[in-house]
C-alpha cells in the first residue's frame, strides 16, 4: 500500500511560527502567524495565531513595526490569490489566477507533501564549533586581562627574578590574549548568527515547495 507523505497542517505552520519567534526572527513568525489567519481562519490555531500578532503588535507599539516587504530569503506562505481592496485598485483585476490552497491532513487524494524540518538539530557541527569559539573567546579575554593586571601589580623584587624578555612582554602578553578572545568571541556569534538565517530560510523554502506542489496538485 503506498502511503501518502505528511500534509503541511495548520498545527505545523503554528509550530514553524513559534520556533521563529523563540529565536528572535519576528519577520518570519509574523509571517507564518499572518498565513493562519487568512487560510485556517476556522482553526484553532488561528485563534493562537491572533493572540500572537496582538502580543507581537504590542511589543513594537504599531503596526508599523510588522514587515511588510518580501524577506531576504525564501518568502512565506502567503495568499497569492486574494489581493487587498487597494492593490487591486492600482494594479487592477488578475485574471486566471485562482487562490493557492494547501489541501488539509486526511484528504482523499492527498498530493505529496513534506515534513517541516526541525530547525534545533540543523547544523549541529557548526553550531557546536561556534559555541566553543564564544567559550574559548571569554575565557581568553578573562584570562588576558587578569594577567596584565597581575604583571602591572607584581612586586619589583619578582621582576628582578625574571628575564628581561619576559618583563618586557608582560603588559603585551596579557592584552594580546585579551584581544584573541574578543575575537573569538566575536567569530562565534557572527557563526551562531549565520546558522540560524540559514536554517529559517530552510524551513521558508520547504513550506514554499510544499504550496507549489500542493498548487500543482490542484490543478490536475
Amino acid at each position: 500500500m503506498v502511503h501518502a507523505s505528511p500534509q503541511v497542517t495548520a498545527a505545523q505552520v503554528l509550530d514553524a511560527g513559534r520556533r521563529a519567534e523563540a529565536d528572535g526572527r519576528l519577520d518570519y513568525a509574523i509571517q507564518f502567524y499572518r498565513h493562519l489567519t487568512d487560510h485556517h481562519a476556522g482553526a484553532p490555531e488561528a485563534e493562537e495565531a491572533r493572540e500572537a500578532l496582538s502580543r507581537l503588535k504590542r511589543q513594537t507599539n504599531s503596526l508599523d513595526g510588522f514587515p511588510r516587504t518580501r524577506p531576504a530569503g525564501p518568502p512565506p506562505l502567503r495568499n497569492s490569490g486574494y489581493p487587498n481592496t487597494s492593490d487591486t485598485a492600482r494594479l487592477g483585476p488578475k485574471v486566471g489566477r485562482g487562490p493557492i490552497r494547501i489541501a488539509p491532513a486526511g484528504a482523499v487524494q492527498p498530493s505529496p507533501g513534506i515534513v517541516l524540518p526541525e530547525s534545533d538539530t540543523d547544523y549541529f557541527a557548526g553550531r557546536l564549533v561556534a559555541h566553543a569559539f564564544v567559550g574559548i573567546g571569554v575565557f581568553l579575554a578573562v584570562a588576558g586581562l587578569l594577567a596584565t593586571i597581575a604583571a602591572l601589580l607584581l612586586p619589583s623584587e619578582k621582576l628582578a627574578l625574571l628575564p628581561e624578555w619576559v618583563v618586557a612582554l608582560r603588559p603585551v602578553v596579557g592584552l594580546t590574549g585579551a584581544a584573541a578572545g574578543v575575537v573569538l568571541f566575536l567569530l562565534g556569534q557572527i557563526a551562531r548568527a549565520i546558522f540560524d538565517i540559514a536554517s529559517a530560510s530552510r524551513d521558508l523554502a520547504a513550506i514554499e515547495r510544499a504550496k507549489v506542489e500542493h498548487a500543482n496538485a490542484s490543478l490536475r
